[in-house]
């Protein structure tokens, strides 16, 4: 039967005695289930049982559905067909899959045959004492068509489709060929969950970035540096269709307020005290940003938690054997440890936000000269626009490595900012962590025994 699954995923239809091939095929039943991709596989009981047509149309129409054909030839000829009983159900089936294959493109053939059975063979070994050997070597000679390879090279029609055969001693040979053939390294639940992953990074990244559509003439207004380097590159005339059309620019939403809170911070003022603001432009610049507290907090990445938590992107190390993080997935683990304390942190500031909000107003209306900030509402700004940034470019990072735009899934050192805006307070907390190693070292010394005695 058909196994259950996404329809989207690719199908396998296993064709083969089933007597010589029982626990192969039971093997490859959970090996493919276990890789998510669907299959069909007829199981008929007794090798010389004459099949009706009604027991074998189900598995002529799957053939014409499927993306791969995989035949096993063994040493057994099988289960025969009522209408033409010197023909087995398995060379019924590789007929439709082969006739399919030239008049439609599909299903990819895979033909496997048992060494020893085609060394046998091929030697003439006159001790043998299979009891379809006749059939066998008929039906290796149907499949490798070697008489129609040749009339090809010779003009005379066109080459065979998917002749090759492979000899196979272990299942590993077949796994590896219908990896190879499908073209999908890995399991097809991991390729799909790459893909959704992709689609929600994405989503996530339109919450830092929105986009501005402008003619190069408002974008030459708005950044007059731009456009004198824009002069200089046409030699000082820039021509007037080039200056009206139009051109799409990001807008980064934390950028906004880059270079604002850093001039703010004094290192040795007293952290209860208040940050004086005289100008508009930082006023608003400051709000604008805290009014993006709300979205940051809301940032839902169920899948980011799945690929996390499922370790989706670990490997099986056969010498330790434990699974092993990949580069990838340890950007996915620490972009969605960081999303989450960017979440946490953005909750605990949503009434700082209000209250700053509401501080800066009448600045914003001409109704004062200046204002006042509380220095721990800056401090905690800052440090959130640090991990605003450093989210931005990790999730663009592990999107980039997830479409095969970059060979790493982490971004540079020097692309990152310090979580905290006091110099050299990542690094003081660091030396201020202990490691799982220090705790169990330090439980072992006894050191978290209590002090005995009153």
């Amino acid at each position: 039967m058909a196994s259950l699954g996404d329809s989207t995923a690719p199908l396998v239809f296993v064709s083969s005695t089933v007597e010589d091939f029982r626990d192969l095929r039971s093997a490859l039943r959970f090996w493919l289930d276990s890789l998510g991709y669907r299959r069909f596989m007829s199981e008929f009981t007794g090798s010389d049982k004459v099949l009706g047509p009604g027991t074998y149309d189900a598995c002529f129409e799957a053939i014409h559905r499927a993306d791969l054909y995989v035949l096993l030839i063994g040493d057994r000829r099988g289960s025969l067909i009522s209408e033409d009983p010197k023909r087995s159900i398995t060379e019924a089936e590789y007929d439709v899959a082969y006739q399919s294959r030239r008049k439609t493109g599909r299903p990819k053939l895979l033909c496997f045959v048992r060494d020893e059975v085609a060394r046998d063979i091929r030697r003439s070994n006159p001790e043998l004492k299979y009891q379809d050997l006749k059939h066998t070597q008929s039906f290796i000679d149907k499949v490798e068509r070697i008489a129609e390879t040749n009339a090809a090279r010779e003009g005379k029609g066109d080459p065979p489709a998917d002749n090759w055969l492979h000899r196979f001693r272990e299942f590993s040979d077949i796994a590896t060929e219908i990896d190879s053939a499908l073209g999908i390294t890995g399991s097809v639940r991991e390729a799909r969950q790459r893909d959704l992953l992709r689609e929600e990074l994405a989503e996530i990244l339109r919450k830092f970035v929105g986009a501005h559509t402008m003619s190069w003439r408002e974008h030459f207004d708005a950044d007059p540096e731009f456009g004198k380097r824009v002069e200089e590159l046409f030699a000082g005339s820039i021509p007037k269709e080039f200056l009206n059309e139009e051109v799409r620019l990001p807008r980064i939403w934390h950028r906004i307020a880059d270079g604002v809170f850093e001039p703010l911070i004094e290192l040795h003022a007293d952290p209860m005290g208040t940050v004086k603001i005289d100008d508009y432009g930082t006023a608003f610049k400051i709000a604008s940003f805290s009014m993006m507290v709300g979205p940051y907090a809301a940032i839902e990445c169920p899948r980011l938690d799945e690929a996390s938590r499922s370790g989706t992107f670990r490997r099986y190390d056969a010498q330790t054997r434990a699974t092993e993080p990949t580069d990838l997935q340890q950007a996915v683990d620490r972009v969605r440890r960081d999303l989450r304390a960017l979440q946490s942190m953005a909750q605990n500031m949503e009434e700082a936000s209000a209250r700053v909000r509401v501080h800066l107003a009448p600045l914003s209306r001409n109704r004062a000269g200046s204002v006042g900030l509380r220095r721990s509402d800056v401090t905690e700004f800052a440090g959130l626009h640090n991990s605003v940034h450093n989210i931005f470019v990790r999730l663009a990072s592990l999107l980039e490595a997830l479409l095969g735009q970059s060979s790493s899934p982490f971004p540079g050192d020097d692309d990152l900012r310090s979580h905290s805006p006091f110099p050299n307070m990542d690094q003081e907390v660091a030396r201020e962590t202990a490691t799982p190693e220090e705790i169990l070292g330090w439980t072992r010394e006894g050191l978290f025994e209590p002090v005995s005695g009153k």
